[in-house]
Formats: structure tokens, sequence, C-alpha cells
């Protein structure tokens, strides 16, 4: 599994379409990144929100760019599974695509009670509040 940090720093080669697994800053600024690039990026996040983790005054403005662009937020998601370039989560399947753990936490070590954070755009999935409490796995 590719990493934020190889995908922002070129490390990594990243196909036409990525999924982020988890919505908070890191994974957000990834998918703003890869969105900026030409990629077509759904991130999936386990909470009904995105970027938990970041304060009110930092958070403004990334949630204002991100949601102008093409990012696909599927949220409210838990991730059961990664196989064959599917992310397999409680309430759908998502692939062919390329995954990109922005805690990169190793896809062999999922579980059903496994999650994966911290971790996409105008169309949304889920409930998205624009609130929420910082959640860690």
């Amino acid at each position: 599994m590719t990493t934020a940090e190889d995908v922002l720093l070129d490390k990594a080669v990243v196909g036409d379409d990525v999924v982020i697994l988890g919505a908070g800053s890191v994974g957000v600024e990834t998918a703003e990144f890869l969105v900026e690039r030409g990629k077509n990026v759904t991130v999936v996040e386990m909470t009904d929100d995105i970027l938990q983790d970041m304060a009110p005054t930092l958070r403004a403005p990334l949630e204002t760019r991100i949601r102008k662009t093409p990012t696909r937020f599927e949220l409210g998601q838990k991730v059961l599974e990664i196989r064959g370039g599917e992310v397999v989560t409680d309430k759908a399947t998502f692939g062919p695509f390329q995954t990109v753990s922005p805690s990169g936490t190793n896809p062999s070590a999922l579980s059903p009670t496994t999650w994966m954070s911290p971790g996409s755009r105008t169309r949304w999935s889920g409930t998205w509040s624009g609130r929420g409490r910082s959640t860690t796995p």
C-alpha cells in the first residue's frame, strides 16, 4: 500500500483512480494534491465527518477548497479489508483502485475491528455535518 508521504514526495507512481483511507488532515490534503494532478479520488472515512483532527480556524480553508473539487467522500464506512485493488467496507466495495493510507497501515493487518485513519468532493455519501470530534483507531 502506498502512503501519503510517498505520494506527496513523488516517491510513488499513482494511477488515475485512487482510494484514500481516512478523511483527516493528511488524507484530505493528499486528496487535494492528487485531484490537482487530474486523479479521480475517493476518500473512505469511518466517521460521519471530515477533518476532525483540525482546529476550526485551520479546518475552514481546507474544507472550502476540497468541497470545490470532484473528490468523492464515502463517510461512515468501516473498512473491512483490501483485496485485489478493492476496498471493502461494511456498506460497499470500491475499486479497483490504488489505495493510499495516510498512516501507512499494512493492509494485511486489517480485520473487522481495525480502523485506518487519519486519512475526498462535491459528491457526498453519508452525512457531513461540518463538525465533529477527533477519532483515533
